[in-house]
């Protein structure tokens, strides 16, 4: 599990798997961050017929030089200098990082869904601090049985015990 991400937000992103919609597949070709945010930069210049990085430059409100150099995949971006460029074009800086974006179908957060979700969100908007708090180290100690048995799949031990769990 990401050290960034709560035990809550883990188990929750396992379980309700958000997903990108529209443009995006599951299955994202590799491709670092640098080729990504200049293919979508320059898919979106030529999109709103913007032809100069300087022009983009000035209405972004960044350096030219900087917009030149992530146009060539020469330095990787802030997300500060990203935001702004992506508001240039209607975005937040999270879309300029969806490979293959199509800048007449932007990319969207799939909204999750189903009964599970839905019970969930309403218990924790329900729950005062103490209640979140309860529920988070409950998920911390679900989250890491969770992630036991995982393991021991992957590596073929526990098998029956996990069967019969199910």
């Amino acid at each position: 599990m990401d050290a960034n991400i709560t035990p809550i937000q883990g188990f929750l992103q396992q379980a309700m798997m958000p997903l990108i919609g529209n443009s995006v597949s599951e299955t994202i070709p590799p491709m670092n961050s640098r080729e990504i945010i200049s293919a979508n930069i320059n898919r979106l210049m030529k999109a709103h017929g913007i032809t100069d990085h300087k022009r983009l430059a000035a209405l972004a409100m960044v350096g030219h030089s900087t917009v030149h150099r992530m146009r060539n995949e020469e330095v990787s971006s802030s997300v500060d200098i990203l935001a702004k460029i992506a508001a240039v074009f209607g975005l937040q800086a999270w879309q300029m990082l969806v490979p293959d974006m199509d800048p007449n179908n932007k990319p969207e957060l799939a909204e999750p869904t189903g009964v599970g979700y839905q019970r969930v969100t309403t218990i924790y908007k329900a729950l005062d601090d103490d209640g979140r708090a309860f529920l988070d180290n409950s998920a911390t100690a679900a989250w890491a049985v969770y992630q036991q048995r995982m393991k021991e799949r992957a590596e073929g031990k526990d098998v029956e015990r996990m069967e019969e769990d199910e």
